[in-house]
């Protein structure tokens, strides 16, 4: 005679998680082996069963080596010869963008031609006429096989110069001459000065714009410089007004603007920064948010009574006027 188990309908079973006992029917095993009440069940965690993935592919089946590139043609744009001496042997190329690099070698070919050369009368084998002749150099010089290598040019005036470095901004750029003349130059936007930069030495001239290029801070001329236009045709002493950040309190610099300008300010901002480590009363920050505004309120005010903008970076336009002399007839000097 084969043993059977009972159905346990009216069966009590003790949980292995809790102690307390359930019907035994509302009972299952869990995944660590014990015996518990469907309400104390856990799944197993998915972490638990990390799926093992290999690395990404990243060689090809069919595979080839590097070409290099062919020698290829570079369509320069109009006139981009000239020179500043008739006969001169040095000519200046002007592209804007060309990404070249001194020392490199490159030959210049004349408008596109055809030529009988090795093949025959009805198949001419396209080739390049050489440069035309101007401003007494031979084009066949311009257009030698050797080629010609590229090298700096430019004159003694430039036209692009690195900010101080230490600048928060420019407020303004004088220029002084010889005759201890001054002006100011009118900022513009970049566009606007490309059309002078074109041709960066026939277009020189007394200069009267500036415009920032870059990210408008930095110490190198990939960061932060600014351009003025026309280029200058003679030396002139150029004064940049800019704004820059105080120092930092630090153990060798105990004083700085703010700590002797604006104590209260600072005290007040110390307190609210402070605040968010007490467990002190919400009023008592409202109290200081509400001086700390204050301060900043009257430092405001004191700021604009000393006249801190100017009239050559705050947007007035200045409009020379023609006004008559003293010595005309009907004024009294």
């Amino acid at each position: 005679m084969t043993a059977r188990f009972s159905q346990g309908k009216y069966a009590l079973s003790i949980s292995d998680r809790s102690g307390q006992a359930f019907p035994y029917l509302e009972m299952v095993r869990e995944w660590t082996g014990a015996w518990v009440h469907i309400s104390e069940y856990e799944p197993k965690s998915p972490q638990l069963e990390i799926k093992v993935t290999g690395g990404d592919p990243q060689a090809l089946m069919h595979a080839r080596p590097a070409r290099t590139e062919f020698e290829t043609t570079t369509l320069l744009q109009f006139n981009p010869f000239f020179t500043t001496t008739a006969g001169t042997s040095v000519i200046r190329v002007y592209q804007p963008g060309h990404s070249r690099t001194m020392g490199e070698t490159y030959r210049f070919y004349g408008p596109p031609t055809v030529s009988p050369g090795t093949g025959t009368t009805s198949n001419p084998v396209a080739t390049y006429a050489n440069v035309p002749n101007f401003d007494g150099i031979d084009g066949a010089t311009i257009s030698r096989a050797a080629g010609h290598v590229i090298s700096q040019w430019g004159t003694t005036y430039v036209q692009t110069y690195n900010t101080p470095g230490n600048e928060d901004f420019i407020r303004a750029i004088k220029l002084t001459d010889s005759n201890n003349d001054m002006w100011y130059l009118q900022k513009v936007d970049q566009t606007f000065l490309d059309e002078y930069t074109q041709d960066e030495v026939a277009n020189t001239g007394k200069p009267r714009y500036y415009a920032m290029f870059q990210s408008g801070q930095g110490t190198s001329n990939n960061t932060n410089y600014y351009k003025i236009a026309p280029s200058p045709d003679a030396t002139y002493t150029i004064e940049v007004e800019y704004s820059i950040m105080p120092d930092q309190l630090s153990s060798t610099n105990t004083q700085t603007f703010l700590s002797q300008k604006f104590p209260n300010g600072m005290l007040y901002a110390c307190l609210i920064e402070a605040y968010g480590f007490l467990k002190g009363p919400m009023d008592m920050l409202t109290y200081y948010e509400n001086r700390y505004k204050q301060e900043v309120d009257k430092f405001g005010l004191e700021q604009l009574g000393r006249r801190r903008r100017g009239d050559y970076t705050s947007g007035t336009i200045r409009i020379p006027l023609s006004t008559p002399s003293t010595t005309d007839a009907g004024l009294i000097k």
